[in-house]
């Protein structure tokens, strides 16, 4: 007798789940790559170490706590995947190897990731409590990429209404993140 196929909701389930991992690990790709570039001096090798990083993401995806912070746990197994590089690298060329300056380094990195992280988590609160127009301007110009002259054009202001408007926004978005950093760190 064959076993009993999983329900169509636990597909869709386990279908959302899995896609919600491949948003999260696409949209790390950059932050990913500015840590091991901040690790490994050339750019080819940094790039070798990220292709090898996600492989081990993507054999990894059912240990990733959904509690947590995501980047963090990249940049742990990125760490760990950039000592294992540098290790083989070394013994191959015969150049000493120092592990513990690659973690000190790592953990900077670390430290400094989480940090943008925590500030790209507060911007976006920032960007929902912008007045309607700001909001739709900073959306225009900086999610979706439209040149300032473009958004003029689209919504019938001058260049520099459109200029004054994002300034403004960008100043409360400024005033926005400072004032929830403090607050946390209170």
């Amino acid at each position: 007798m064959s076993p009993k196929s999983p329900e169509p909701q636990e597909n869709e389930a386990a279908a959302d789940a899995w896609e919600g991992y491949v948003t999260l690990v696409t949209g790390a790709q950059p932050g990913l790559l500015a840590f091991v570039r901040s690790l490994l001096p050339r750019e080819a090798d940094a790039r070798d170490v990220v292709q090898e990083t996600n492989l081990v993401l993507w054999k990894k995806r059912a240990d990733y706590d959904t509690a947590r912070p995501f980047m963090p746990w990249v940049c742990g197994i990125a760490a760990n995947q950039t000592k294992a590089y540098l290790k083989k690298r070394y013994r191959d060329d015969w150049i000493p190897f120092d592990e513990t300056l690659v973690e000190q380094i790592a953990e900077q990195s670390l430290a400094h990731a989480e940090t943008v992280e925590e500030r790209r988590r507060l911007l976006k609160e920032c960007v929902q409590k912008l007045p309607e127009r700001q909001r739709r301007l900073v959306e225009l110009r900086y999610t979706d990429g439209a040149s300032v002259k473009g958004i003029a054009s689209l919504l019938g202001r001058s260049v520099d209404a459109i200029s004054m408007t994002l300034f403004r926004a960008r100043q409360n978005l400024t005033d926005c993140v400072e004032r929830l950093q403090a607050g946390a760190a209170e």
